[in-house]
């Protein structure tokens, strides 16, 4: 009986317990995770407010960490040069490995992505000196300007309209970057005013621009060309445009023997650069520019916590008026692109009227 009951694999005794059905339910188990990943992952990536939300937070804790090498001295263009390096090899090499067609890009749009290029490299490296240079909350609301820049660039090419709310935002923006600056004429001045807070405001007010141009080609490349291959040409020009910089030790020189604290620094600094940069160039691609601007002011509320909080910076009084100014006034510009979208749109499907002498011909 035992023999026989041995030999009949249908009736064997499962070893260890575990049956067959059971060790199929636990693999139709794990397919089925997997997939529910997988798919909870693509959903994520192809929804364009996702994206920005949380190139967001890991943005705000990459301007903490840039700060944070400022403090020990390591230079902005050294950041910017181990930042490109290790970018440009990790998402060469992903490039190859997973076999993504147009490695540098759709040809048909390589002006684009130049200009896409030149522009997101300027504006980057002026954010990182006004890092290097302010309160990475004060840094982070002035740069927030791009989005009213964004829309006269827009009305100006003819890409789209303008209307009292893009003004009146306009206005307010203007107003809460007076107020995040303090100049000396406005009730004596911030407390630390200097030739440094003088150059970097003048450095983020330039990245707001260029960056205002960058994100319009973005959204004008749309998804022809793919999020990592501009990344891989944002990451080439941060290395070159780096280069001479550091061999004319500008603004000083580099550090060479790197302790442990900043090459953690470095590294952490680079991953949330990847990834941040990576999540943000999909949500532009996804949503419009000026909804996207919209959704970069929470990183000022992300950055001047940090900035109290964990470096102890100061909030003042100035600071926290502007910043409300500067949001509400990217908010009634969001406000004011979307009424102008929906009157063009209706515009498009209202019925165009006849001719007045195919009437008469009628009648």
């Amino acid at each position: 009986m035992i023999a026989a009951k041995v030999a009949n694999g249908a009736d064997a005794e499962p070893l260890l317990g575990w049956s067959d059905g059971a060790e199929a339910s636990r693999e139709t188990c794990w397919h089925k995770a997997r997939h529910g990943v997988t798919s909870l992952a693509r959903a994520a990536w192809n929804n364009g407010l996702f994206c920005l939300n949380a190139a967001m937070l890991v943005n705000s804790t990459l301007w903490l960490a840039t700060k944070r090498l400022a403090i020990m001295h390591v230079p902005v263009f050294q950041t910017l040069f181990f930042r490109g390096v290790v970018g440009f090899l990790i998402m060469v090499t992903l490039s190859k490995v997973m076999r993504w067609g147009q490695t540098f890009g759709n040809p048909a749009v390589m002006g684009w992505i130049i200009a896409r290029t030149a522009f997101a490299t300027v504006g980057i490296s002026c954010v990182y000196i006004s890092i290097y240079l302010l309160p990475i909350g004060d840094s982070s609301a002035l740069k927030q300007l791009a989005t009213v820049f964004i829309a006269f660039l827009a009305w100006a090419l003819g890409w789209e309209s303008i209307n009292p709310f893009i003004i009146l935002g306009a206005v307010a923006c203007t107003i809460g970057a007076v107020l995040v600056s303090h100049p000396p004429f406005l009730f004596g001045g911030h407390e630390d005013w200097s030739t440094s807070r003088l150059v970097g405001i003048i450095v983020s007010l330039c990245a707001a621009v260029a960056l205002s141009f960058s994100n319009l080609i973005v959204g004008k490349v749309g998804k022809s060309t793919s999020t990592l291959s501009l990344m891989i040409w944002f990451d080439f020009a941060g290395v070159v445009t780096s280069i001479i910089p550091l061999m004319l030790k500008f603004p000083e020189a580099p550090v060479l023997d790197p302790n442990t604290g900043v090459w953690l620094l470095l590294c952490y600094h680079t991953m949330a650069s990847l990834i941040g940069q990576s999540l943000l160039t999909r949500g532009f691609q996804l949503c419009n520019a000026t909804k996207g601007s919209a959704i970069q002011t929470t990183i000022v509320v992300y950055c001047y916590v940090l900035g109290y909080f964990v470096l102890g910076e100061p909030l003042s009084y100035f600071s926290s008026a502007g910043t409300v100014f500067v949001i509400g006034g990217i908010l009634a510009v969001a406000e004011g692109k979307r009424r102008a979208k929906v009157q063009a749109a209706a515009a498009a499907e209202a019925p165009a009227a006849p001719p007045a002498d195919a009437e008469n011909q009628e009648a």
